[in-house]
């Protein structure tokens, strides 16, 4: 497909069901295969979401006639130049975008890769815990969630009939405005946070995203899950995205000015405390005069620092859980690639026997 002007790109949310000649310039967002309903093992369409860059999303749809003619162009994350795609209406009971309309790949479809698009990578569009609560949310329609777990429940596999074992772990996720809801995973989805809870320490900050997700109500609490059967949701644990690293930075902000509300009126005295007995009440002295004090009692010195002496360790490495000065042993892993390799590896371990913690990440102390 030749090069395209700006100006002959219509957005998602200005396509017109009347009109086939037209031009869309898209991500995709996500990409799955249907089966067949009276061939189960048979592939009936290929189904994608699709992101311009304004971030307007649509479900695409190619029937299985027109694999071989489109298929080596659908992979999730690619940004694609589609023109003369049809557009019809989603008849989908329950959909996946907030969108009426899909489009269809047919044989008067083009269809290019490109590599200008300037939309969103992720597309995510959240919903508020307190919508989703109080029921605000259009009915049927798949929504992103963004939270941190603030308590895990049950941790198995829930047998949901005699032939099907389906394994899932209950959550509570909080929001940054407090609100509360449960977050259930399924399947792979269950397996995958499983995985991260065996590699990582649970005592930190666990912030989770769950996009194309569903929502129920059971017993007048809503429950937010992946879409049971289906593979379109996506997980993200404390990943490396941008909206994540901005919640973090927000969530630890959240708790600090709490800290600082609840105890202001004692921080201020304390600091004033500190401030009287350590500038006030303790006596200056020179560093020659150091050695004439023959009686135990704190002074305050001040001088400046001239050089320092990098050969003479003035820290140490320390059990952030005991202070502890910790040793180094070498261990040999497998490597996390899958390839089946091993590697040898340095870790940090606390020396002190009361210590629960044996493999650290060690902190300087001084």
């Amino acid at each position: 497909m030749e090069a395209i002007a700006a100006s002959e790109i219509t957005m998602l949310n200005n396509l017109d069901v009347s009109i086939n000649d037209y031009i869309i310039k898209v991500r995709i967002l996500r990409k799955w295969k249907q089966p067949d309903r009276k061939y189960p093992n048979e592939d009936y369409s290929i189904e994608t979401i699709l992101i311009d860059e304004e971030g307007n999303k649509i479900h695409g749809h190619v029937l299985k006639k027109w694999f071989f003619r489109f298929e080596k162009y659908l992979n999730e994350s690619d940004c694609l130049l589609i023109k003369r795609p049809s557009l019809g209406i989603n008849l989908s009971k329950y959909k996946f975008v907030d969108n009426p309309n899909k489009v269809n790949f047919n044989y008067q479809t083009y269809v290019s890769k490109c590599n200008d698009f300037v939309g969103q990578e992720h597309g995510f569009s959240f919903s508020s815990f307190q919508n989703v609560k109080d029921n605000l949310l259009p009915e049927n329609i798949t929504i992103d969630v963004i939270g941190h777990v603030a308590k895990f429940f049950n941790k198995d596999s829930q047998s949901l009939n005699e032939e099907k074992n389906k394994t899932r772990i209950t959550m509570q996720l909080h929001d940054l405005q407090g609100c509360a809801v449960f977050l259930t995973l399924w399947d792979h989805y269950a397996t995958q946070m499983f995985k991260y809870m065996s590699k990582h320490k649970m005592d930190e900050h666990v912030v989770v995203i769950l996009q194309f997700a569903r929502v129920k109500f059971f017993n007048g609490n809503p429950y937010v899950s992946n879409s049971f059967g289906s593979e379109v949701c996506r997980l993200f644990i404390n990943d490396e995205v941008d909206d994540i690293i901005k919640y973090k930075k927000r969530l630890y902000t959240y708790f600090i000015i709490i800290i600082f509300n609840t105890l202001n009126t004692n921080l201020i005295t304390y600091y004033y405390f500190l401030t009287d007995e350590f500038l006030t009440n303790t006596a200056f002295t020179n560093i020659g005069e150091i050695c004439e004090i023959f009686e135990v009692k704190c002074v305050v010195i001040m001088g400046t620092i001239k050089a320092i002496s990098k050969d003479i360790c003035w820290y140490y490495m320390a059990c952030e859980r005991c202070n502890r000065k910790v040793g180094t042993k070498d261990v040999t892993r497998f490597k996390e690639d899958g390839s089946g390799d091993f590697e040898d590896e340095k870790v940090s371990e606390c020396n002190n026997a009361k210590c629960n913690v044996k493999v650290v990440s060690p902190v300087p102390r001084y």
